[in-house]
């Protein structure tokens, strides 16, 4: 697979303009195995990344960064708040357990129809998107109006999260791709970072006492 100046499209072999052919950035990213004559191809939308330059690059890789950051920072924040819920709601460790399972329904419930989405409308706008989504949900999991609410909200966050997820990791591999060098390790690694600083974040809220809803 080539670089391309414009890749918004799906392909087996993405569309690779000359101006990007010929220029140092891209001779000197081009994988091994791709020819510098390939083509043009037309298919449809990937991942609505558009690199032109070497600035290009490095903004995508640094969004994918913070798309790490913040995703493990959601989950990260909210876990020292569960005695909070579970007291909240006068659960049993039993019962805390099985509600939990809410979430990880949620998550299975994104696996399949996440790819699909970001197939179609690609990995970068589905990302931001999918961000957006996480944000929301995560206030209406604070909100605590009841149980079933709560129920509802947890499955909803596990589902916008895990679409995120999906997403920024195939946005992620394709700056990597694009960058000729490994680059996942890192993102991962922000990924952690995240969820221990929203852990720290979570845990002091939850020492101050702050509602949910407002952290």
């Amino acid at each position: 697979m080539c670089p391309t100046a414009h890749w918004t499209y799906w392909s087996t072999r993405p569309s690779c303009s000359a101006a990007v052919r010929t220029s140092p950035q891209y001779r000197t990213a081009t994988p091994r195995g791709c020819s510098t004559s390939t083509p043009s191809w037309s298919a449809r939308h990937l991942t609505g990344l558009c690199v032109t330059d070497a600035r290009d690059l490095d903004r995508a890789r640094l969004a994918v960064h913070v798309a790490f950051v913040v995703n493990g920072f959601t989950w990260g924040s909210y876990v020292p708040r569960i005695p909070d819920v579970k007291e909240h709601f006068g659960m049993s460790n039993s019962s805390l357990g099985l509600t939990l399972l809410a979430g990880a329904v949620g998550v299975l419930a994104a696996l399949r129809i996440s790819g699909v989405v970001t197939a179609r409308l690609g990995s970068g706008p589905t990302t931001r998107w999918a961000q957006v989504a996480s944000a929301l949900s995560f206030i209406a999991l604070g909100s605590l109006l009841s149980y079933p609410w709560f129920i509802v909200s947890l499955a909803v966050l596990g589902f916008t999260t895990a679409f995120h997820d999906v997403a920024m990791n195939t946005h992620g591999a394709t700056v990597e791709l694009l960058s000729a060098r490994s680059l996942m390790n890192g993102f991962h690694a922000r990924w952690s970072l995240g969820g221990l600083l929203g852990a720290a974040f979570g845990g002091l809220c939850a020492q101050v006492q702050l509602p949910l809803l407002r952290q």
